[in-house]
């Protein structure tokens, strides 16, 4: 569980990737460029919502942000578009809204912490990660993504990646080598070096 939770901001970063197309990065490319970055270790995780938004910027993506402001975090998941949850204990991706309850689709990002779930109010995901610190909005999100009704769930659930799928945190960290990340806009493909 700790291990997933330490590798919460390199997978919100890959959801912002994901939700602009092209290719998407592996976790563990995520987390080799944030620790040569400096802003990622894996006791500590990402160094805040600062450095996520760095991370975010290094992959290509352009992002707002914001303090704590749930509703404008609910329009934006109800659009299928991610809101990046900043928390003092993890990152929250927010995928999806269920306007009945008021609850968010956090999918793994949720399931990752202990009493946590696939959905979940602010106020219990303000309850499990401590306080909110931040909020990361795609720059691009008014850019309509032709999600039918019957496909949201399914496609909110593409948006969030698994942490716990990956065993590689059980192997020594990888040694530093350089690694750059380049987002071509005319094709939409992440690349790195």
């Amino acid at each position: 569980m700790e291990e997933a939770i330490s590798m919460c901001g390199p997978a919100a970063a890959i959801a912002f990737v994901r939700a602009n197309g092209g290719r998407t990065p592996s976790l563990e490319e995520a987390r080799i460029l944030a620790h040569q970055m400096g802003i990622w270790t894996q006791k500590a995780g990402m160094a805040g919502p600062v450095a996520q938004q760095q991370l975010m910027r290094a992959m290509g993506v352009d992002t707002t942000l914001e303090g704590s402001n749930w509703a404008k975090a609910a329009e934006t998941a109800g659009r299928q578009r991610p809101v990046a949850i900043s928390t003092s204990k993890h990152y929250f991706v927010a995928s999806d809204r269920d306007s009945m309850s008021g609850k968010l689709f956090v999918g793994t990002s949720g399931t990752d912490m202990k009493g946590g779930s696939e959905w979940l109010t602010p106020q219990e995901i303000e309850a499990l990660g401590g306080g909110v610190n931040g909020m990361l909005y795609n720059e691009d999100d008014d850019e309509p993504i032709g999600i039918s009704q019957v496909s949201r769930t399914e496609t909110a659930r593409s948006l969030a990646p698994s942490t716990t799928q990956y065993d590689f945190l059980s192997k020594a960290m990888a040694p530093a080598r350089k690694y750059t990340a380049t987002k071509d806009r005319s094709s939409g493909y992440f690349s790195g070096v």
